[in-house]
């Protein structure tokens, strides 16, 4: 059970809570809470705070299909993108897990 679900069961004991309901206000809360935890995990993987921007539209076109990420200089960490098949995974891991 997730922890949103069982915190709400919690509070609403002896009430009918639509699933459904639940499962989009967990949602919301998630959604809204990924945005202030951006920062510290660019940290933690040592991703300056000026390149958090630029990793999630470059995240965004590889959702999409396109590499951007065509040539990296030697001795870098970096790895050539190969996102032609991301969005069938992406979108199977999506449909996967809302079944």
């Amino acid at each position: 059970m997730h922890p949103l679900t069982h915190c709400a069961s919690v509070v609403r004991q002896g009430e009918d809570i639509d699933v459904v309901y639940l499962n989009g206000w967990v949602a919301w809360f998630q959604f809204l809470l990924c945005f202030p935890l951006l920062y510290p995990s660019a940290m933690a993987i040592n991703l300056p705070l000026d390149q958090l921007g630029p990793n999630l539209v470059d995240g965004l076109y590889c959702f999409l299909g396109t590499s951007t990420i065509t040539e990296v200089a030697p001795g870098s960490s970096m790895r050539i993108d190969d996102c032609a098949s991301a969005p069938l995974y992406v979108s199977c891991f999506i449909v996967f897990n809302l079944v």
